[in-house]
């Protein structure tokens, strides 16, 4: 994979998370923002970037989404 592609798919992913973000806050608000590890006011931009902004965004040559992903504490 290049430069070129590794920037495409990074742009992909983004514009894959920005219009999940914005469906789970559709949906439910409150379980979007828990699922997604967001604050309220990121959730309120989210919820509100027009269709231009989210191209715009999308297209941000680093990753949007944060993982939120904890190691399991073993016994």
């Amino acid at each position: 994979m290049n430069g070129r592609e590794t920037l495409e798919s990074i742009r992909e992913i983004n514009l894959s998370y920005i219009m999940l973000a914005q469906r789970l806050l559709c949906e439910d608000r409150a379980i979007g923002i828990f699922r997604l590890g967001l604050s309220a006011e990121l959730a309120d931009l989210l919820s509100g970037l027009t269709l231009g902004q989210v191209v715009k965004l999308a297209s941000s040559d680093n990753l949007l989404s944060a993982s939120t992903i904890t190691p399991c504490c073993r016994p």
